[in-house]
Order: C-alpha cells, then structure tokens, then sequence
C-alpha cells in the first residue's frame, strides 16, 4: 500500500514537471504537494546545525510570509518539529493553547491569514535536514488520506535532497558512483554500516546520506572514511549521532 502511494505521488510530479515543461525537482514535488493535498501553500526548508533556515522552495505567497515571520520571531510550528524531529500538525492556530506556545508568531501568523499549519521533518537517523511545511487559511486537520500523502511527499524530498547531495539521480542511478570504481567502496561501507547497526542496507545507505547531506561531504568520502574506520555511525536510541572515530 505504501508502495503504491508512493508511486502515484511519484506519477503525478512527474506528470506535473511535463506539463510545466520543467525537469523533476524539489520545486515541482512542492507544487504538486499543495495541490494534491489541498493547502493553501507549502515550503521546504533546509536547516544548518545552528537552527538557521534557508527556504529552498515555496509555493503560494501565505508561505513566503509565514517564513520571513518564523525567521524574524524565532518560534512556530516549523521551528518547534526542528527541536523535536517530529510532525507538529496544527489544525487552528486561533486555539488559544497556540498562543501560549508561540506568543510571538501566533498572532502575527493569523494576521496575515493562516489558521492551520502542518510541519512535516525531513530526517534521517540523527540527521534533520529541513521542514516541509503545509498552510491553509481555513482551520481543520489533515484528513488522514491527506497526511498520509503530505507524508509521501516529504520522503520524495528528502530522498531528492539527499540523493542530490550524493551525486545519485532522482531514480537511484548515479551521476558519480554508478560507474566508477567509488561505488564499490559505497557498497562496502553500506554493508559495514548494516552490520554495525543492525539495520538492512537500506536503512544504513539512507544513514550515510544523511551524514554526508549534513556535512556536505560527497557520499563516496563519507564511505572511504567508514571503511578507514576514520568515521563510524552511532544508533540513534544510544542517544548519539554520527561523529568522527
């Protein structure tokens, strides 16, 4: 099921980058996120480790000035899932509970018109890259199809960003590793990583991303240093991220 859905978003921002005449990005999927999900707008942002954003993509003008108030204010739904890593999923920012939790940007946040807002991380392991972040003028949860698909499409971004970042195209070939000698190291590393972790090598291939995307290191160095023993990737419940051996 979640293999169809995923392929369905997938169909449909492909169909999108066709009509618009545009290659599959980031933007695209944004474009195609708002308008399969029903909101009013929807942004990703990237993080720094300073808690510092970068917008990356914005769709809809509500978007554009929820992130210039977040960075002005220093609060919101998008700041609070950086701090936590999970979705914070706000159906009526006029709920008074709202106001105390962000005394600055609520009211602000329903003067320019927004009454719900749905932060979604973009994540791996210990890793937080970003936020997409979904707007609406008019109060009301996600319905659960809805999330569900918001959800999706925050794992095709991530996936862009950090497959981009590695040097991999969009449909997991490679611009870089796929056909030269490095891939092999790639493939080495990702086995010494699922053993360390005790995960499957998807999961330890997804671990590495998310390192190299974090610290803007090209995947094929990041596994010629796990295979050194110069880098080595901690569990996440140890309540440790990636550092250097």
């Amino acid at each position: 099921m979640l293999g169809e859905r995923a392929a369905r978003l997938r169909a449909l921002v492909a169909e999108r980058a066709t009509i618009l005449g545009v290659p599959v990005s980031v933007a695209v999927v944004c474009e195609t996120c708002s308008m399969t999900v029903g909101v009013d707008g929807t942004q990703v942002s990237l993080w720094d480790e300073d808690g510092r954003s970068t917008p990356l993509c914005s769709v809809g003008p509500l978007s554009d000035r929820l992130e210039e108030l977040r960075f002005t204010t220093g609060e919101g739904p998008a700041v609070e899932t950086l701090r936590t890593g999970g979705p914070v999923l706000v159906a009526d920012l006029a709920e008074e509970r709202h106001a105390a939790r962000w005394p600055v940007f609520v009211p602000a946040a329903l003067q320019l018109g927004a009454r719900a807002v749905f932060s979604l991380p973009l994540q791996v392991g210990a890793a937080r890259v970003g936020v997409l972040e979904l707007t609406r003028h008019r109060p009301g949860p996600l319905e659960r199809e809805a999330l569900a698909d918001a959800l999706s499409f925050a794992s095709l971004v991530l996936r862009m960003l950090l497959d981009g970042q590695a040097g991999l195209d969009p449909d997991g070939g490679t611009a870089d590793d796929l056909f030269s000698p490095r891939r092999a190291e790639v493939h080495q590393a990702t086995g010494m990583v699922a053993v360390h972790l005790n995960v499957d090598v998807t999961e330890a291939l997804a671990r590495m991303r998310g390192y190299a995307f974090a610290h803007d290191e090209p995947l094929s160095r990041v596994a010629a240093r796990i295979i050194s023993g110069d880098l080595r990737l901690e569990t996440d419940d140890k309540g440790k991220g990636p550092h250097d051996a």
